[in-house]
Parts: structure tokens; sequence; C-alpha cells
């Protein structure tokens, strides 16, 4: 098997059709929108259902599901223990106690930063993170600190 692959013009035709399709979306819905905040918080309109959804469409990826599959076929059914065990408590703590406080996604996000910091080392599996994971777990906790 080989490591490289060859895009055809209809790869970049593709790709230049979906970069210019968002970018007209983009452009077209600018003028609803006053700042950048408005447009993150979807102008504090958006339903609950909604952004469920895209809080769970996050998770089906294409590296998600990828990942997933190539966890599978090394370890076994133990991959679905990282769902169990991790990354759904994490959604439902996040969802139940940490955006109902403010209703910001920025706190739910950085709440989850600094939990999986802490949990992570209170397991024993310091190691494992990457270094960038304690930076945004650090950077969490001046978030909370300095900013609300």
């Amino acid at each position: 098997m080989e490591g490289s692959f060859n895009l055809s013009w209809i790869d970049y035709a593709v790709m230049i059709v979906y970069f210019l399709f968002v970018l007209g979306i983009g452009w077209a819905l600018k003028r609803y929108m006053k700042d950048a905040t408005a447009f993150l918080e979807a102008g504090r309109s958006m339903p609950a259902w909604v952004a469920g959804l895209a809080f769970i469409s996050t998770n089906l990826g294409a590296l998600e599901v990828m990942g997933m599959t190539g966890s599978g076929v090394k370890y076994g059914m133990l991959t679905t223990h990282f769902y169990w065990i991790g990354a759904i408590p994490a959604m439902v703590f996040l969802a139940l106690f940490i955006m109902p406080v403010d209703m910001n996604i920025s706190s739910g996000i950085s709440a989850g930063f600094v939990s999986y910091v802490v949990l992570k080392v209170s397991q024993g599996k310091a190691r494992e993170l990457p270094w960038l994971t304690y930076v945004c777990g650090v950077l969490g906790v001046l978030y909370f600190a300095l900013l609300r």
C-alpha cells in the first residue's frame, strides 16, 4: 500500500465549489449579524434542540468516524469504553451543569478542557496528554478566574 495519492481535477473542483458555497452563505447572511458574538451565539435565538443537534454533530465528523474505526480494528470492543467512560459523562456534565450557568458555549468548552486535564492527571495518565491540552486547560482556568 502506497502512502500518497494524487488528486484529479474533479477533486479540486469539488473543493473549490464547496469553499465558494460556504463563502457565499456567509456573504449572504452577513447583514443579519451585527458582530462576531452575534454570529457565534446565533443571536441567542437558537432553539435548544438545534443547539443539541449541533453539539452532537460535532462528534460525527470524519476524524471521529475514521479514528473510531481504526481504534475498533486495533482494540476491538474496548474502543466503545472511550465514550462510556470519557466522552458521554463529559457531555452530560457540560450540558447539565456548565452551559446553564451563563448559556455561553465558551464556558462549556473551557470547562471541558479543564475537567479533561484534571481527570487525566487524577487517573495517573498525565503523560498521555499532548502539551497543547495543558495549554488549553490553563487558558480555561485563566478564563474562569479572570473573565467570569
